[in-house]
């Protein structure tokens, strides 16, 4: 009889009950089995108990007790199945109400300890072993212990199912090889590999026999530890001839160690074992199968293989299932082929997943919010959007999460306004904004500049029910940094540790950056300093952070402390926190000092300067001897192969003329506008108010360079050899000056209109 045809067991039972045809415990036992097959039908069950035992007591209806039992105990069972466990433990109480024997009632206890379990009332299933006790004046039987162990291991109590099974010794029980299973099955729902290990090797040295459950529960906690290596090692000790050939993999055990190379990203051994190995051992392969190894495939980024499965799926006549379609979509989302996603995507909601082989897979949203997610990552924002929009075209429902996935991809682009947006209609979707949403959302405002919106919604979050975490705070302090809104991020801090939610590295780095661009170095340091307080370890975005505070304050000596400290507090100084620290000592007038960490420090910790570097160095020797340095810097840039840029141009052009080398100025003038020019980019602000002087700066160079010459003709003329001659000399040379920088400015003029 089918589990579907219930009712007419129950209907048989009744017209037997009518005509006065008693049935049989056997009868109603089998017609309350059925009850418990339909699952959601408990309720006829406990009604042909009823029917069975009227007035619920032995001897009620001519029933015995032995009958009254058998009753009870299927009825108690059905329960079980049909997750019902508080209508099993009443069933078990009018058991033993009636004082039914231990032996009659163990099966009762056992049935209602496994529908505690089937309803993750794992401490009810505990409690429950000492009652057994109690009632029967005897320990529990082992299978009550069972079910309670795997209570245990439904509710991933792993280390109350190891009590139990060392409990046994203690009640004078043995435990099966159903005892160690379901305790390793706690141990691998719990990802306790060790665990689960141990256990396998405790029953080696017993009587107990090692099955093939056992081995799978093993290698399947192994999977879910990340320990693939030893999982692909107890498949092989299954296959040893050790074992006598007394084992055989199934597809579960290989299923199992596809997983476990699937979480390390081990794709070949998890080809190698469908491919192969499954064929060699006769094991058949199935759509399970398949969808952990595209998995492995896709955290290598092996997309193409991810997608070749698929068609191999067709090839052996295998339907590609939804979850398979999904790990395809993930495999090509972590390797950043988004458009491969989207067309994926779109042939498996025209019905053909690859093209070539037909498919049992639907969309889904899973598939959706991988495909949005993807598009975001790579910055599609347009695509990422369309997508989240064709969600009802395709008849699928997004969840919040979609939304999530839309706006995160709204906030790399930041496009606050549509993030904001998307927040808001989620509401009209019956749905709630998570923290993700809000942090999103906020995050989209700090890189747009929006610091009030920022501030808004952190606002909003505690009136939405949110608890706004650290990720949010961090980035309405960023927001405020970026504004130099400084008090504002201060206030902030101050109520995240009123509020008890823990500051990390980022949050402190941002409060440090909002006191640096506003001028507030003490308080930068303050915030150093209460990170230490903290625990909070800081990295090298920190200290940098840290370093370019002290430089509106010219505070030098605290720069290059604390880029010394860098080293004790396992940051290694970077090119940013040495530009950082030449910045301060350039502000500082310490030009010596910026030299020297440019030549000396930089080279020992193997940091090349880049062109910010030299032209900060070039800036801080103005306040000494500026041009020969500002030479000698650029002879080092051309031999470390830093490319020269405009600004570097401008700087060493003002320092030949602060050191009245106007030849030297009028070259580096004619290499700045020529790389503005090429560039096609104006020249620096600055330009034309300095070359303009320098006509006059190199006239008068020349003018005391020609003195002696000027005495010598002056003497010349009272012989009156020469004079004229010499004299038009002297006018051509001062007219050819002008005349070469000429064609320069005109140019340079008519490009900044």
């Amino acid at each position: 009889m089918d589990s579907r045809q219930w009712r007419l067991a129950v209907d048989m039972i009744r017209s037997a009950v009518t005509t006065r045809c008693e049935p049989t415990s056997f009868a109603y036992s089998y017609a309350i089995k059925k009850c418990a097959k339909a699952e959601r039908w408990w309720r006829g069950a406990l009604r042909l108990l009823l029917m069975a035992i009227p007035g619920g007591v032995p001897g009620g209806g001519g029933t015995d007790v032995s009958t009254f039992t058998a009753i009870h105990n299927v009825a108690i069972n059905a329960c079980g199945k049909c997750v019902q466990w508080r209508h099993a433990y009443a069933l078990l109480g009018s058991l033993l109400c009636h004082r039914v024997s231990a032996d009659a009632v163990s099966f009762g206890f056992g049935a209602t300890i496994s529908a505690c379990g089937n309803c993750a009332q794992w401490l009810v299933a505990i409690s429950m072993l000492g009652v057994a006790g109690d009632c029967m004046n005897t320990s529990a039987t082992t299978v009550a212990y069972n079910a309670a162990i795997s209570a245990c291991a439904k509710g991933s109590q792993w280390s109350f199912a190891i009590c139990l099974l060392e409990s046994l010794d203690h009640v004078v029980l043995t435990g099966d090889s159903i005892t160690y299973n379901a305790a390793m099955s706690a141990c691998e729902r719990s990802s306790e590999w060790l665990h689960a290990l141990q256990l396998l090797s405790a029953m080696k040295p017993t009587r107990i026999a090692l099955d093939i459950i056992s081995y799978s529960t093993a290698i399947s906690a192994c999977a879910k530890g990340g320990q693939w290596l030893l999982a692909l090692q107890l498949l092989a000790d299954v296959q040893s001839p050790d074992d006598g050939g007394r084992l055989q993999p199934n597809a579960v055990t290989f299923g199992a160690a596809i997983n476990a190379c699937a979480e390390g990203a081990q794709w070949q051994p998890a080809l190698q074992l469908l491919l192969l190995d499954m064929a060699k051992a006769k094991v058949g392969t199935c759509a399970a199968s398949f969808g952990g190894a595209i998995d492995a495939c896709a955290g290598a980024g092996e997309w193409r293989w991810a997608l070749q499965l698929l068609v191999e799926m067709g090839d052996v006549t295998i339907a590609t299932t939804t979850v398979t379609c999904n790990a395809a979509v993930n495999a090509l989302a972590k390797s950043a082929e988004w458009s491969r996603a989207l067309q994926l995507v779109d042939a498996i909601r025209r019905g053909t997943d690859s093209g070539r082989s037909a498919t049992a897979a639907t969309v889904n949203t899973v598939m959706y919010n991988t495909a949005v997610s993807a598009c975001g990552n790579a910055a599609q924002w347009e695509w990422a959007l369309h997508t989240f929009w064709s969600v009802n075209d395709a008849e699928v429902a997004a969840d919040t999460i979609t939304y999530n996935a839309a706006i995160s991809a709204c906030e790399k682009a930041a496009l606050w306004e549509t993030a904001l947006h998307l927040l808001e209609i989620i509401g009209l979707a019956l749905l709630d904004a998570s923290i993700v949403s809000y942090n999103a959302a906020i995050s989209a405002c700090e890189k747009s500049g929006q610091w009030r919106r920022a501030l808004h919604l952190l606002s909003a979050m505690s009136s939405a029910s949110v608890t706004a975490g650290t990720v949010a705070h961090s980035a309405v302090i960023s927001a405020c940094a970026k504004v130099a809104r400084w008090p504002l991020a201060m206030e902030l801090l101050e109520n995240m540790n009123e509020t008890r939610v823990s500051a990390n590295t980022v949050t402190y780095t941002a409060a440090i950056n909002a006191c640096e661009n506003g001028d507030e170095w003490q308080r930068a340091m303050n915030v150093l300093a209460a990170m230490g307080g903290a625990k909070v370890d800081a990295n090298t975005v920190t200290y940098v952070a840290a370093i370019r505070a002290c430089a509106p304050g010219a505070q030098w000596q605290l720069a290059l402390q604390l880029l010394g400290t860098m080293y004790s507090a396992h940051a290694l100084p970077d090119i940013a926190a040495y530009n950082a620290a030449i910045c301060a000592c350039e502000r500082a007038n310490q030009w010596l000092c910026a030299l020297h960490l440019l030549s000396h420090d930089m080279a020992g910790s193997r940091v090349f300067p880049d062109a910010l570097t030299f032209s900060t160095a070039m800036i801080a020797c103005e306040y000494g001897n500026p041009w020969p340095w500002t030479l000698q810097l650029l002879n080092d840039m051309s031999q470390a192969g830093v490319e020269t840029s405009l600004e570097v141009y401008s700087i060493a052009m003002m320092a030949c003329e602060r050191g009245r080398q106007g030849m030297g100025a009028i070259h580096f003038a004619q290499a700045l506008a020529a790389r503005a020019l090429q560039e096609s980019r104006p020249a620096p602000g600055n330009f034309i108010a300095t070359v303009l002087p320098l006509v006059t700066a190199e006239s008068e160079a020349r003018r005391e360079l020609e003195a002696p010459e000027q005495e010598d003709a002056a003497s010349d003329s009272h012989s009156g050899v020469g004079n004229d001659e010499q004299s038009r000399r002297r006018r051509r040379r001062f007219l050819l000056l002008p005349l070469l920088l000429l064609p320069l400015l005109l140019t340079l003029l008519l490009r900044q209109q």
